[in-house]
């Protein structure tokens, strides 16, 4: 780390998301991984600075992630 010179910096962040639960998915935690990592890849790709979620859409047509992700922030 350098010394503060005073002068803003931006710092940009990409993010590949899904959702595993291991009661509920097909998928092992290493595939889970995959997808994420998949999406991450994805988000760069679209220029960087993105989010990128990897999700089978929910049957009501929402993605899982947007369901699932606020509540799992809620708890932290």
């Amino acid at each position: 780390m350098g010394h503060n010179t005073g002068q803003r910096e931006a710092i940009t962040l990409s993010l590949g998301v899904t959702v595993y639960d291991r009661q509920m998915s097909e998928d092992t935690l290493e595939q889970a991984i995959q997808k994420a990592d998949t999406a991450l890849y994805t988000a760069q790709s679209k220029g960087r600075n993105q989010v990128n979620c990897c999700d089978k859409p929910a049957p009501d047509g929402q993605n899982a992630v947007e369901e699932v992700l606020p509540k799992s922030l809620a708890l932290h």
